[in-house]
């Protein structure tokens, strides 16, 4: 279904993270007044067929003032058509009493909390609050008790992450069982704490590799229990990609194409027997990540001596079709 998306950058939000900067990622310089949102909503909606959501994006929606909440949940299209809201807000802001004012007034589809890390050193250098774990497990429980379905964001390469620490942050966040998961690498936008730290030389990101590979270990854990992932990596918005906004960083626009490769060929590798020649099969969906953005596990298997072919199935399997009597990489005196 259609989202209209109404950003309203830092409204409710009561701290600054080291990384965010809500102003480059929507390109919404100030927060719209509930009588602006109307129109825009209204002219948005004007554009749409059929049915839609609108999403409460760019801040703390719940940590607002329920006056202001209310404001603009009234500012809301008028139609038959809109089915619903979606909520960006922090853990802290689950409060049955104040949801269930909110639901009095529109149907909840779906709050989306910013978790980002579950480990302590990491969240007290981006800026954040520190929460144990059963904090997060009673909030999805509210949520759980309300049927409104969770949905979690995550950031890997923070100031003081690792893979561990990250690994352990998304095998927690599948443990919440939520209805989808959001992943992207931290970047270092302009006029960002974490572009000053950048500038001292006291924070080194990422590179695209580094975070492809560690974010495709991750998926395992949601994959494991269903849980799907909605969006790997930024929205390439065109504000965004404005020259000096993003000063450094894994940010590609095509990042989440790149997971996937990275994921699957794990996969394969982990069960393959060495050089030669292999069937694959597997369902047309993920065919495209098998051979791997812009081809880059077909290259990277050729490297290693391994030629792959692929075909359509209705499940993903492996066959080695011979075993060479040398590595196919070998060359002419490597071996006696």
């Amino acid at each position: 279904m259609k989202i209209i998306p109404l950003f309203l950058p830092y409204a409710g939000c009561v701290r600054r993270c080291s990384y965010c900067q809500q102003h480059i990622a929507t390109g919404i310089s100030k927060i719209r007044s509930p009588a602006d949102a109307g129109e825009f909503l209204a002219k948005a909606a004007s554009g749409v067929k059929g049915d839609f959501l609108v999403g409460f994006y760019g801040g703390s929606f719940l940590a607002l003032p329920f006056e202001r909440i209310s404001e603009y949940l009234d500012a809301l299209p008028v139609s038959g058509r809109m089915k619903g809201i979606r909520i960006s807000t922090t853990a802290e802001s689950i409060e049955k009493a104040k949801i269930m004012k909110v639901m009095k007034k529109t149907r909840i589809s779906a709050i989306e909390i910013g978790i980002e890390s579950f480990n302590g050193d990491v969240l007290e250098k981006c800026g954040r609050p520190n929460h144990p774990f059963a904090f997060y497990r009673k909030k999805a429980g509210i949520l759980k008790g309300m049927k409104i379905p969770l949905h979690i964001h995550l950031l890997c390469g923070l100031p003081g992450d690792s893979k561990e620490k990250y690994l352990d942050t998304a095998r927690k966040a599948a443990r919440l069982a939520p209805a989808g998961v959001r992943i992207h690498p931290a970047i270092v936008l302009k006029g960002t704490a974490l572009a000053g730290l950048y500038a001292k030389g006291e924070y080194c990101p990422l590179d695209i590799g580094e975070a492809a590979d560690l974010t495709a270990l991750s998926l395992k854990y949601f994959i494991k229990k269903d849980i799907p992932v909605t969006r790997l990596g930024l929205f390439p918005d065109e504000n965004l990609l404005k020259k000096g906004n993003i000063i450094a960083g894994p940010f590609h626009p095509a990042f989440g194409s790149i997971v996937w490769s990275r994921y699957y060929r794990k996969m394969l590798e982990e069960r393959m027997h060495g050089p030669g020649r292999y069937m694959v099969y597997a369902p047309e969906g993920i065919i495209a990540h098998i051979i791997g953005f812009k081809k880059e596990n077909m290259e990277y298997f050729n490297a290693r001596g391994i030629t792959i072919e692929i075909k359509p199935g209705s499940r993903l399997s492996i066959r080695k079709k011979y075993f060479p009597t040398r590595p196919i990489f070998a060359k002419k005196g490597e071996i006696s």
